[in-house]
């Protein structure tokens, strides 16, 4: 047995009853047992086609927990008010006060923000800066 066959056969298995919020399965599975909150942000996830990947998981998370503090707030669950750039910066220095990650989780809200919104007012991604070329490498002769 290679050791690579072991370590996958000795693994932890994952929880039987767990799936990523947002999934098709989670949402037809569960729908009658779902928050509104958590409804709203899988339904964010859908839209952005977030699936299994290290990435998609944290957006998923972090879109649950804005919508969780939105509500707690008494912003309305729609796009446009929880996504509203006052809002997630609001949520970000006050529901994220003591969270190590709060500025990984303001970027990635910041980059779903437009993505998910029509009317937002999020301020257009600056244009890039020049890119420095590196010189080509040296030929031997």
């Amino acid at each position: 047995m290679n050791s690579s066959t072991e370590t996958r056969d000795n693994a932890a298995p994952k929880p039987a009853g767990r799936k990523n919020l947002g999934s098709p399965e989670l949402v037809n599975e569960r729908e009658s047992e779902l928050t509104p909150a958590e409804w709203f942000a899988a339904q964010m996830a859908s839209d952005l086609g977030l699936r299994d990947r290290p990435v998609d998981i944290r957006c998923r998370r972090i879109l649950l927990r804005l919508s969780s503090w939105a509500t707690s707030q008494g912003v309305p669950l729609e796009r446009e008010a929880v996504l509203d750039p006052d809002t997630v910066e609001r949520f970000c220095q006050l529901g994220l006060a003591n969270d190590r990650s709060r500025a990984t989780f303001r970027a990635d809200l910041r980059r779903m923000g437009p993505l998910l919104t029509r009317s937002a007012p999020w301020q257009p991604r600056p244009q890039a800066m020049a890119t420095r070329n590196v010189a080509a490498p040296y030929n031997s002769f």
